[in-house]
């Protein structure tokens, strides 16, 4: 990721037991952002891969992925409220 290139507010959201998308990874990733001085919100949840994905419960929902409807719903607030601060 080129940091420098990013213009816009943004925001993130991480599951910490994400088997997908190492939360190591997100560490070195939120140091590029931070050395670029990008305008950066991001946020962990104590969740699994596509946790605010309501498709990812129940049979036939893939392995590494498991829905948590009060870290969605956390996540999905703190969406609306950063879309009502920054898309005027």
């Amino acid at each position: 990721v080129d940091a420098s290139k990013i213009k816009l507010s943004l925001m993130a959201h991480w599951a910490t037991q994400d088997a997908a998308f190492a939360i190591a990874t997100v560490d070195a990733l939120e140091a590029k952002l931070r050395e670029a001085r990008v305008r950066y919100e991001g946020h962990r949840y104590r969740a699994h891969h596509a946790f605010a994905n309501e498709d990812a419960q129940g049979p036939g929902r893939i392995d590494i992925t498991q829905y948590d409807a009060a870290w969605a719903r956390i996540a999905w607030d703190r969406t609306l409220r950063f879309f009502g601060q920054h898309l005027t």
